[in-house]
């Protein structure tokens, strides 16, 4: 549980997996909740290829989803400095949202 907590503090994304001799359903909880990837016991040693592949997985999707988010800040970022006016609407034409480019040329404030 030591080594756990001080990768973790270290670094947040490494994904740990523990290889234990014995089973402890409290154990097995706590390093969990604490931040483990997967209990293996060693009689089922076999399992280790597919945990580290789920953890690869796991990864991927995390740096996938960390990649949208940036560029949907990078967008908006650009969509709000824009001097143009960019105005959203719903289905029905409601107004969702607009720029400051939009602000400008309307004379109205979004906020």
């Amino acid at each position: 549980m030591r080594a756990l907590e001080i990768t973790l503090t270290y670094d947040n994304t490494i994904h740990f997996i523990i290889l234990a001799g014995a089973a402890n359903e409290e154990i097995i909880i706590d390093a969990m909740k604490s931040g483990a990837n997967d209990y293996i016991l060693k009689e089922h040693i076999n399992r280790l290829p597919f945990a580290i592949q789920e953890a690869i997985k796991k990864r991927n999707i995390l740096q996938e989803g960390k990649q949208t988010i940036e560029s949907l800040e990078f967008l908006s970022q650009i969509v709000e400095q824009s001097p143009y006016s960019i105005i959203s609407t719903d289905m029905e034409g409601r107004i969702t949202s607009w720029n400051k480019g939009a602000e400008n040329i309307f004379g109205y404030s979004a906020r």
